[in-house]
C-alpha cells in the first residue's frame, strides 16, 4: 500500500464560517461534530466516497487546539496519512530527519496513530493505520504545500506521499479540482476582517484593534 493523503485538517476560528466559503464552491460538506474531550468543532468537507479530504477543526474549549490557535492563529494543523503498517512505514524513516511527537506513546496504543513533527516546518504529519485497506479512491484534494524551509523538501520527499509538497512563496495552500485555495483565505478570520473594515469606513467611531499574535496535543 502506497502512503496516502487520509485528510487535511485545518485551525480556524469559525467552522461553520469556513464551511460557508466551502458550500460557495459548491463541495459537499458533512455534519458538524463536537467533541468536547478535544475541545474541537469539526466539519469534513468532500465527498463521502472520496480520500484526502479537507477537515474544519474550530476550538470550542481549553485545551492544546485552543493553545495552538492562539500561538500560531489560523492555518494548517496536520496532514493524515493512511498506511498499511505503522511499525514498518516509521521503521522506513529511520534517519530522515522526522520526529516523533511524544503523543504517539499515547495514540499508537489506543488508535493505530503516530504523529511526526520537525521544527520549522508548519504543520504535524499524522500517520494512521485504518482498520480498512480500501485503495484506490479519488481523492477530494490532490495537492497540498506545505509552508517551511527549502530543507524541509527533503523531509516530505522521505514521506512518499503523493501531492504532498513545499510550498513556494505562494504560501501554504491545496488544489482541489483544477483550483488552488490558498488556505488563508479560507482560515480567515471574518468578524476581524469586518471589523477592519468598519474601521475604515468610520475611523472616528472606533479604536484600532490589535489582534492576538483530535491530536489532542499544539502544533509545534
Amino acid at each position: 500500500m502506497v502512503p496516502s493523503l487520509s485528510h487535511v485538517a485545518v485551525l480556524v476560528r469559525s467552522a461553520k464560517d469556513a464551511a460557508n466559503v466551502c458550500k460557495a464552491s459548491e463541495w459537499e460538506l458533512g455534519p458538524v461534530e463536537d467533541f468536547p474531550s478535544e475541545g474541537t468543532r469539526e466539519i469534513y468537507v468532500g465527498p463521502s466516497a472520496t480520500d484526502a479530504l479537507l477537515l474544519l477543526m474550530e476550538a470550542i474549549g481549553p485545551g492544546p487546539y485552543r493553545n495552538a490557535l492562539e500561538k500560531r492563529g489560523p492555518g494548517l494543523h496536520h496532514v493524515a496519512v493512511n498506511v498499511a503498517s505503522i511499525d514498518d512505514y516509521v521503521a522506513s524513516l529511520a534517519g530522515s530527519g522526522w520526529l516523533l511527537h511524544p503523543a504517539s506513546l499515547h495514540t499508537l496504543a489506543h488508535r493505530k496513530t503516530v504523529y511526526l513533527a520537525r521544527p520549522g516546518l508548519s504543520a504535524l504529519i499524522e500517520v494512521q493505520q485504518p482498520g480498512d485497506s480500501s485503495t484506490g479512491r479519488p481523492r477530494f484534494i490532490s495537492d497540498v504545500f506545505i509552508e517551511g524551509d527549502r530543507e524541509h523538501e527533503r523531509l516530505l520527499d522521505a514521506l512518499r506521499v503523493p501531492g504532498l509538497r513545499l510550498a513556494g512563496k505562494e504560501g501554504a495552500r491545496l488544489v482541489i479540482g483544477r483550483r488552488r485555495i490558498a488556505l488563508a483565505d479560507l482560515a480567515r478570520d471574518r468578524e476581524r476582517s469586518g471589523s477592519r473594515r468598519r474601521r475604515k469606513a468610520h475611523p472616528k467611531m472606533e479604536k484600532p484593534v490589535r489582534p492576538h499574535g483530535r491530536t489532542g496535543f499544539s502544533r509545534g
